[in-house]
């Protein structure tokens, strides 16, 4: 919404036979004219933090089984609204497997962080469900992009990453890792105080 006052002068046409130009002088204050730019700044400043958040909180899993909201990780640093900047990453990625990347050839996933989906716990329960219903079952892992970040994001060989992965290339989905870091921070295990 923008308030204020502003004033026109030195209104001027001038045509070419062609081309129109018109050129003019706006004095005066207006405000909200930068609202929706700071707005958008915001959001990726929030999308950041969260997939910072998402970070920190996985590699204090894969370390110890659980994450204090509390504690924070002085290599893990706010990047973009897709990856974490994560100092010392070789430290972290020792033992994570190869995993297919198409932006980042030399990708590394951790083991699962948290499981989602339907995990029957012998044959006969599975038996019971619907065929293929864990199809749609992902893990949560952290990965790692060298020269990009850290995310958290589902295990590269489920349903739900080829999603993301679509979402990511495309830029339909410019929330993906963020919506995986929210996942990770409602349903991994807080360490007991």
């Amino acid at each position: 919404m923008d308030t204020g006052t502003s004033s026109v002068s030195g209104y001027s046409e001038a045509w070419d036979g062609t081309n129109v130009s018109i050129s003019m002088t706006v004095t005066g204050t207006t405000s909200g004219f930068f609202e929706n730019d700071d707005q958008q700044k915001l959001e990726e400043k929030k999308a950041a933090a969260t997939v910072a958040s998402g970070v920190e909180a996985a590699l204090q899993v894969l370390a110890k089984g659980c994450w204090d909201p509390n504690q924070w990780n002085a290599d893990v640093r706010e990047g973009n609204r897709y990856f974490a900047n994560v100092q010392n990453a070789d430290n972290y990625t020792k033992g994570w497997n190869d995993a297919y990347s198409g932006h980042n050839k030399g990708a590394k996933e951790s083991s699962s962080i948290i499981d989602l989906g339907i995990h029957p716990a012998s044959d006969t329960e599975r038996a019971l469900l619907p065929p293929n219903i864990e199809s749609g079952n992902y893990s949560l892992v952290l990965k790692y992009y060298p020269g990009e970040g850290m995310a958290v994001t589902a295990n590269t060989s489920s349903m739900e990453h080829l999603y993301g992965a679509m979402g990511y290339f495309s830029r339909l989905d410019p929330n993906v890792n963020v919506k995986f870091a929210q996942q990770l921070l409602q349903h991994a295990p807080e360490c007991k105080k």
